[in-house]
Parts: C-alpha cells; structure tokens; sequence
C-alpha cells in the first residue's frame, strides 16, 4: 500500500483512490474541462482509384468501411457498426463510384498541398504537380488530423487522430496490418492500440457539427487495391500534456515497401497560409489563409506570428481567402477572444496555443462564419469585413506619424491593400500640393482607393477639395453621397461643416437621406436644428436614427417628437422614446410612460425594459391586462406566455395563485415552468400541490423543476417525496439530480436513505448515483476538512500528525470512509493489521467503491491468511478503477501478499506463477497510467515477494535518473 494523496475539493465525484499528490489535486480542475477537448473533424469521405475488371467479388475493409469490387466498379457499403455511430459516420447508403471523378478530387488536394509546402510563410505557393504523374505512384493524403485532450480519470491526457487516405497507383496491393502502424509524437514512439473506453464514447466537433471517435478503432488488416484509394482513421492515445502540439508522423510497414506520412508537414501546407510585410516600413504582417485551420496546424499560425515578432513586427492582420468557406467555430472563438485580449490576457486554452505575446495588436478580416453577420450587426473593433479595412484600422495610428515622403511612396507603390489605408490616415500629412493627385485618386476604378480618397479630401482646406466634394454629393452616384458627406462632416474645418448644411438644403430628398445619415452617426450642435427640422422622412415618418441623435443632443423639439414616437405605428422609434422616458424623473415622463407602457401590454409586446418599468411602478391597471394575456389566443396558437407568467410573478400577491393553478393544464412545457416560478415567489400555497403533480409527470425537466422549488420550500415530507420521485423517474440524468438533491438535504435521515438506495440498487449506474450523492453529502461534512489536513501531512511524511486529523475527522463525523480508510492504512503500515483491518471493514461498508478501503481491506484478509476472500473483494472493484495508477498498484500490492501466502503455504507451481504473474501485470499497467514513486515500490513490504524476481526488477529500471 501507498500514502494516500491530496483529494481535490473541486472534483465531487472523484473518491480518494490513493493517487500520487499532483495527480490528485489537478484530476478534478481536469474533469471539470474535460469537455473543452472534444473538438472537431472533418466528414469521412471515401475514394477509389481506376481498378481492373474483378473475376470474383473482393471485399476490403477500410476501418468501418466495406469496398466491394466487383465487374470493374467500386461500391460502397458501411458496416453496421458504423451506421449506429452517430450521424458523423459515413453514409449507410450503396453508392457506386466512378474512379475518375472520385480519384481526380484527391490527387487535386495533395497537389496543392505539395504547391503550398514550403520552407517559410513569406514564400508564395509553387507550381503543382500535373496530375497524370501522380496517378502511377503510391500517395498518403492525410485529409484532416486534430490533436486533442482526454481524462482517463486520473489526469489529463492527449490523443493525435489522423483520417488518412492512401492512393494506391501502383500495379500492386498494399496490404498494412495493425502492427505495421506506429507514429513518432513529439519525439516518442505509439504503436496503433485499442481505444480506451472513455474515448469511444468521446465525440470532436468539425464545423458546428459533432463527430464520434469510435471509427477510430484500429483495423487489424487494412488492404488496398491497385489502382484504388482507402481511407482508415489512426488514433494514437494517452500521448504527455504539452502546452504546443508536437510534431507529428506516421509509418506504414506496407507490403510494397515502407510508407512515412508527415502529418504535421501536411496540416502545415493544408493551412495555405502566406504572411507578407506591408505596410509603412514593412511594420504590418498580412496573414492571409487559403485552406483549412485545425488544431493541429493553429500552432503552425502562431508559428508564423512568431517569425513576424524576430522581424520586429508588432502587428498582424489575419485574413481569409474568399474560397474557404468555412472555419470551426471553436478555432473562431480562440482567435476572436485573443485579438480583442491585451498580450498579457490571452487565453490559454489546452487543445488550442497561445498566441505570442510580441504580437501587440492583431485585426481580423474575412472570417468565413461572421461573413453575413459581419454585414447586419455591429462587429468587434478588431473583427472586420474585409482586409482592407481591417489594415487601415492597423496602420491608422502609423500613417498619421509618417513623414510626407513616406506616406507618398505607400500611395505610389505600397501593397495594394494598404494604398487605402496609407491615402486615408496619411492625408492629413501632405501638402496642398498633392491634392490634384488625391482628387484623381477619388476618380479610380479601385472603389477601395476612391473612398478613401474621398473620406481624404476633408483633410484638406482648399477650395478644390470642398468643390470636389460638392461635386459628388450634388451629382455624382447616390451611392457615394455618404461617403462626401462623411468627409464634410468630420472635417476640423469649419467650413467644410458649412458647406454641408448648406449643400442639406440645396439637393433633392434622395441624396438629403445619405446625408441625414451621416450627420446622425455623427451628432453635433451645430446640426441640431438641421436635423430637428429633417426629423422626419419624405413620407411623413419619424425617423429613428434622427430622434436617437436629438436624445443625444437634446433640442427644443425633441419632447413633441418623443410624444409622437411613443404614440406613432414604428416599432423601433417606440422602443427609443419608451428607453428615453424611463430614464426621467419627471412626473410628465413618468405618466407618458406609463401610458405607453399600458398600450404595449395591449398590443401583446413583451420587452425587458418594459417589465422592468412595470416592476418598479407596479401601477394596479397592469395585473388584469397580464392575465388576459393569459387566455387562449386562436389567432396566435404558438404565442409564449412564460415571460407573462414571470412578470405576474413579480407583481402578484398569493391571492391571484388559485386563478393561476388552474390554467397549469393549458399551458405548454416551459409555460408551465415559469408559472411554478411565480407561484413560488409570489409564496403561493398553491405551490407545493402542483409540484407533486409536476412531478409525477413524464417531462423530466418540469419534474426538475418542481423539485428544485420543493428543495427551496422544504416541505417537512420533502425525503418522502424525493424518494417517490426517484422511484418514478427512468431518466439517468433525472435519476442522478435526484440522488444528490437528497444529499443536498444533509440529515442524518438522508444518509440513511441515500445508504439504502444504494445497497438495494439492482443495476451499476443507480449504485453509483447514490455513491456519488454521498461522497458529496461527505464532502460538506464538517469533519472531511481534517480528512483534507491529514492528506497534506502525508505529502509531507508526517505521520503522526495526519493519524490525529484522521481521528478527530471521525470523532466529528463517523461516517466519513476516507477518515476509516487512511487510519487503516497508517496503521497497516505500522503492521497493526487487526486495527487496519477492522478499520478497512468499516470504510468498504460506508462505501464498497472506495479504492483504498478496498484495497486495503484485500491485503488485510490475503496477510492473514484469507487468501481467497481476499482476491474477490479486490477484484469486485477492478473494472470501476481500471485506469487509475493506485489502485493498479495497491492490487500488485495484494497479488504481492497473497503469492507470500502461496510460497509460505506450499502452494501448487501454478498458483504461485499465477499470483506473480498478476503483481507484475498490475505493477506494469500502474506504471505505464502514471505511477512513478519507485523509491516506495522498491521498499514496499507488499511487493517484498517479487523483490528478486527480473521483471520485478526490469521495472524498476525505468526509474528516472536522479540528477
């Protein structure tokens, strides 16, 4: 046996197995995120080459996959077990494949990948190769990998995952077995093994869309035939914690020969990333992606953010090319969020890097999901439509210092993205002799540069460039009108103001409009009376941006225009004036809003600032107008009254509670849910009826809920009624909520009944809901902090110390298997066995799951000679703790016993190589999980029977060096 570890409070649901102390106090912090690594992947797509007309059917198994050859075409069919996989296994559908059009895709891809592979970022993409001379040679084609992250339950762990399509030109068939596949990660070698259980039932995202990795369960032959491609995947498990994702390849001990397949090498040319220096000095990098961003191949852009930062480069734009017309929302959200952090604030995310810090400013451009929303919703400062305006946003502040000269050669001859940029923040800078080039720039085919052109010409105070922007608004193309007028607008000269206005009275309605605009997103003083006296449109109607300009600037008209918003027919210019009258004190305010506040419960609208006002007047004509809201409405079948019922609420007193009760069998779903919620905070006695109705229904949530308000009423029967629930309930979700709401109770009475839920339990997950449930109950148990206190002593090797916290945590609370177990141990240690084992028995009886009670209970029984009930109560648990390190190594502990029981007893030649051979088995897989305190295993006095044994001893060779 082992000191037991340090138990992290954080993870509730992870007894204290007696693993190592660093393990134990970050698996929970792990399991807590574990669901941060399930990312994504992309489809399984399957693809066949020219093949020659079959004699007899051929089938090959490609993973999940089945490829029929027969008659000179290739089918497809899935395996039943992929079919049940999920909706991200391939299709269950026969299709016939046509080899030319199928193979042609795939030779494509890995020609362009081959173009984009190449020594630095800063080089464009080489030529492809043709394809008619890759159709005779053998071509790996990984199509997509990710590298992710999983808990094994004793800690964090990475996994590679690769889909690999081989393309078999040649004459012959290759022919892999499982044990030809090995890769190198990092700089260690993985054979191809069986998934572990956890991550079979695991799943990765691809593009919003989920994805299994139980596909990945390795082949054990995998053939393809000439002339033919076959995809497999290739998953490679419990691979070291990195912060950067390592480098990664595969070999293929093939039947024709050794294949190697760079995986890295390929996610790096399928990223399609090239990074140029523009830019005033070459002081912005230009990231521009072509492909597709993984996470695999994100280390690879932040490797080339790493080359911008030895250039001395402190900016980046990230663009994509209009071509990629998608990117993982995950891998989107990590870029967002470091763009819009500070360098010292970025995130770190485990499956993801961290972006280099020398990178003081990043813009994002183009992004392949926020195209379209990009277009309708205001967007983050560093998150832009285009490239164009994300590089002005990052060179603003360096053209307005650069010296005219400069500013002229990026104008002349600067990267064709940054001549906008370069003409529009550097204008201010150059001399009036430069503005007939500027007013010519205005005129280009470039709209890009001819905007920025025209937004330039405010900067100067010519004469001309006031003409020119006249020219524009009073007869050039509608479309541009804004733009002119924006340059007038934000000008620091007075006169372009005036010119303006005067220009607001002179042009006809259609080019007033644009311009109206333009002085609203830009409110001042001095167009106050400009825009009170254009308040409304051509038609007659109020318009919105205007009356949300004069609430900023405030205006003698403005109190009539906000009268007639607030009683007019537009929705928007409603809300605005309803915002702006919740806002005064006034009393006339007060009442205007209140009137319109009324008209909009007439209407049936429903708006957070109009309960909130509601709330805080509490005026009694609002009561009857909700609950009519509350009646059916043939008209509008699938209205959603939950926002009614949480503001009757509110508002209510106990006394509306029976009206309410009695629609519960009216209303939908989650209608019904919030009426539960008012009657519970209106203190409603007809609460507690309709939540056991609730409960005895068949909607797990509306059960839930109504116990979650029971739990908060605490009905004097409320044990009673959990336990009738739980009875009631199928769903396992359900079933485990319940579990710990009777723990959440905290009595005595609930222990005993958690206890005997437990021990009746007919089926695995029901005993563990109720485990699970005590160990949480025992967690806020005042004593278990002394179970925490003796754990840090035995981190450091205070005993004594540790045996007086276990004993005052049973004093406190003697139903605490921890506190039971680790004086067991302490005193097994110190060969007290009767007490260690009259202890063991009580912690096993509290909790038969407990790793180190059980453990210890074993070698207790196997020492004293109760050999065979020893081994089965050792063996009852193994399948629930078979990943965990410690408890691996306290059953080599027990096998160590009981093979000194063997020998000291005569036993048979096979008995005793049986229980030797299962120490060192168990000792092995301890160690392989993470187990590596070998100065304790080499002193064990329960492994002192193996002690002379090689094996014994070969491992103990892998001990780490000391320094």
């Amino acid at each position: 046996m082992i000191w037991p570890p340090m138990t992290s409070p954080s993870s509730p649901t992870s007894a204290p197995t007696m693993r190592s102390a660093r393990r134990g106090l970050w698996s929970g912090v792990a399991a807590g995120v574990v669901c941060l690594g399930m990312l994504w992947f992309s489809h399984p797509a399957f693809a066949a080459g020219e093949v020659q007309r079959a004699k007899k059917v051929q089938r090959v198994f490609q993973g999940n996959v089945i490829v029929v050859q027969q008659d000179g075409v290739i089918t497809k069919q899935v395996s039943k077990a992929n079919k049940d996989s999920g909706k991200a296994a391939t299709t269950s559908e026969p299709k016939i494949i046509s080899t030319e059009e199928e193979i042609r895709p795939l030779l494509e891809q890995w020609a362009r990948r081959h173009a984009w592979d190449r020594p630095t970022f800063f080089e464009p993409p080489r030529a492809e190769v043709p394809l008619e001379t890759l159709k005779t040679q053998v071509i790996p084609l990984v199509e997509m990998a990710h590298y992710g992250w999983w808990n094994d339950g004793t800690g964090m762990l990475r996994y590679y995952v690769a889909k690999l399509t081989l393309i078999n030109g040649g004459d012959a068939s290759l022919l892999i077995r499982r044990e030809d596949v090995a890769a190198t990660i990092g700089g260690k070698k993985y054979e191809l093994t069986s998934l572990p259980s956890r991550l079979v039932t695991m799943q990765f995202q691809h593009e919003n869309q989920s994805y299994p990795l139980k596909p990945a369960e390795p082949f054990t032959e995998w053939t393809i035939p000439a002339k033919a491609a076959s995809t497999a995947w290739l998953l490679f498990a419990k691979l070291e914690t990195d912060n950067t994702v390592p480098e990664c390849s595969i070999a293929l001990n093939a039947s024709t020969g050794p294949i190697t397949v760079d995986v890295t090498r390929q996610m790096r040319a399928a990223l399609m990333q090239r990074i140029e220096l523009i830019g005033p000095r070459s002081s912005l990098g230009l990231v521009t992606i072509s492909g597709s961003l993984n996470t695999v191949n994100a280390q690879d852009l932040c490797r080339g953010l790493e080359q911008l930062a030895l250039k001395k480069v402190e900016r980046a734009v990230i663009t994509w090319d209009d071509s990629v017309k998608k990117t993982d929302s995950q891998i989107q959200s990590w870029l967002m969020t470091s763009a819009q952090q500070p360098p010292g604030n970025r995130p770190q995310i485990n499956y993801l890097p961290e972006v280099p810090a020398a990178i003081q400013e990043i813009q994002l451009a183009n992004i392949p999901n926020q195209r379209e929303t990009s277009k309708r919703t205001q967007r983050a400062k560093v998150i832009h439509l285009t490239a164009v305006d994300a590089i002005s946003a990052a060179l603003a502040d360096a053209y307005r210092l650069l010296p005219a000269d400069e500013i002229l050669r990026e104008i002349e001859s600067g990267h064709p993205l940054a001549k906008p940029a370069a003409l529009l923040h550097g204008a201010g800078r150059l001399p009036s002799s430069e503005l007939p080039r500027v007013i010519a720039l205005a005129r280009s085919d470039n709209k890009d540069l001819a905007k920025a052109a025209v937004l330039s010409l405010g900067e100067f105070s010519e004469e001309p460039a006031r003409e020119q922007l006249a020219k524009i608004i009073t007869q050039g193309p509608v479309e541009n009108v804004a733009d002119a007028a924006e340059a007038l607008a934000t000008s620091r000269y007075a006169t372009h103001q005036a010119l303006l206005l005067k220009l607001l009275r002179e042009v006809d309605a259609e080019r007033q409009t644009p311009i109206i605009a333009v002085l609203s997103a830009t409110p001042r003083a001095a167009w106050a009376d400009a825009l009170a006296q254009h308040s409304h449109d051509p038609s007659g109607q109020l318009r919105p941006e205007v009356l949300a300009a004069l609430v900023v600037l405030g205006h003698p008209s403005l109190p009539g225009l906000i009268e007639e918003a607030i009683r007019g027919d537009d929705a928007a210019n409603r809300k605005l004036a309803f915002e702006y009258l919740t806002k005064r004190s006034d009393r006339a305010s007060r009442e205007l809003a209140l009137e319109a506040a009324l008209a909009a419960l007439d209407r049936g609208e429903t708006d957070p600032t109009l309960d909130q006002f509601l709330r805080q007047v509490r005026d009694p004509r609002v009561l009857p107008k909700l609950m009519a809201r509350l009646e059916p409405q043939p008209d509008k079948p699938n209205i959603d009254r939950s926002g009614t019922l949480r503001l009757i609420g509110g508002l209510a007193d106990a006394s509306v509670g029976k009206q309410l009760a009695e629609k519960f069998d009216s209303l939908k779903p989650n209608e019904r849910s919030s009426l539960m919620t008012a009657l519970r905070e209106m203190r409603s006695p007809e609460f507690l009826p309709l939540a056991l109705k609730c409960i005895e229904s068949d909607d797990s949530t509306q059960a839930l809920n109504a116990l979650q308000g029971i739990m908060q009423e605490s009905p004097p029967n409320l044990l009673e009624i959990l336990e009738k629930a739980l009875a009631r309930q199928t769903n396992k979700n359900t079933q485990q909520q319940l579990m710990q709401m009777i723990g959440q109770v905290g009595t005595p009475e609930a222990r005993q009944l958690l206890l005997k839920l437990r021990d009746e339990a007919k089926e695995d997950a029901r005993r563990d809901q109720a485990t699970a449930a005590l160990l949480n109950m025992r967690q806020r148990s005042p004593g278990f902090q002394f179970i925490y206190q003796a754990q840090a002593y035995l981190q450091q090797k205070q005993k004594k110390s540790a045996l007086e916290c276990y004993e005052i945590a049973l004093e406190v609370d003697e139903f605490l298997p921890e506190a039971w177990a680790g004086r067991g141990n302490l005193r097994l240690q110190d060969s007290k066995i009767p007490e260690a084992k009259e202890d063991f028995e009580k912690a096993v009886a509290l909790d038969p799951t407990n790793a180190m009670g059980v453990t210890g209970y074993a070698i207790c029984l196997v020492s004293t000679g109760e050999v065979d009930k020893g081994l089965e109560t050792l063996e009852k648990i193994r399948a629930k703790h078979a990943q965990d390190d410690q408890y691996l190594y306290n059953a080599a502990c027990v096998y160590g016993r009981a093979l000194e029981q063997a020998r000291k007893n005569m036993a048979s030649e096979d008995v005793v190589s049986r229980y030797k051979s299962q120490a060192i088995k168990d000792l092995k897989a301890s160690i392989d999980r993470g187990f590596d305190d070998y100065d304790w295993a080499k002193k064990d006095p329960d492994l002192k029977s193996l002690e002379n044994d090689p094996e014994f001893k070969a491992l103990m060779e892998k001990a780490p060096k000391a320094e």
